[in-house]
């Protein structure tokens, strides 16, 4: 029965976060006096803070001798998502990407966090987005990827110059590369697929001569 015991003012109850299966949630924390007194079969929090964003966030009550009860799920808005802003395209082995990957970070409803930076952003740690090479694509275990692989957030965005993608050889038969963006307490991304691409080189044992006629 849902009936408040109004001459209760002795009950203790400690509020937590419900763990989930979702790492971004299960890694955040709940800060403020978790555990009240009631009064008068009412037990009121005032500074609960969850200082993590998520989408499916649950607070759980319990007290001794008394039925857990739960908080429908809520969410909580800040950063949360990589998204990419500018897919990676034209990738040649062994040369700059032509068009560099841009990536932003945004709310779950995919706001852009513009007040985002490095070390401003209300995660876990400095807002730096590190660019690899997705698992299982392009040439497996025999490719590479160099260049400037940490990029700052700035004014929530985080910029890639100077990626390079050494690729398995152009004799190899290559799956689609995908490059995959993370950083702390956020939702990692993945870029589209492409191809990488070689440039057409002399055989072996080729000999380039001159020839005066």
């Amino acid at each position: 029965y849902n009936v408040t015991v109004d001459i209760d003012s002795t009950t203790l109850v400690t509020a937590s976060i419900l763990r989930s299966s979702d790492p971004h949630v299960t890694a955040a924390s709940l800060s403020g006096t978790r555990t009240v007194q009631c009064c008068w079969g009412l037990c009121k929090f005032t500074d609960l803070v969850i200082a993590k964003s998520g989408q499916r966030y649950v607070l759980q009550f319990d007290s001794p001798g008394v039925k857990t009860t739960f908080t429908q799920p809520f969410e909580v808005f800040g950063p949360s998502t990589l998204n990419v802003l500018r897919q990676p395209s034209g990738a040649v082995s062994d040369s700059d990407i032509p068009i560099q990957p841009r990536v932003r970070v945004t709310d779950t409803l995919g706001e852009l966090m513009v007040r985002c930076q490095r070390d401003a952003c209300q995660i876990g740690g400095a807002a730096e987005v590190t660019a690899s090479i997705k698992v299982g694509t392009g040439g497996l275990t025999l490719h590479s990827i160099a260049g400037t692989l940490v990029e700052p957030v700035v004014d929530g965005v985080a910029n890639f110059t100077n990626l390079v993608i050494f690729g398995a050889g152009a004799s190899f038969s290559e799956r689609d590369y995908i490059l995959l963006f993370r950083a702390v307490d956020l939702y990692e991304v993945e870029s589209s697929p492409f191809k990488l691409l070689y440039v057409p080189r002399p055989p072996t044992g080729y000999v380039l001569a001159a020839v005066e006629l």
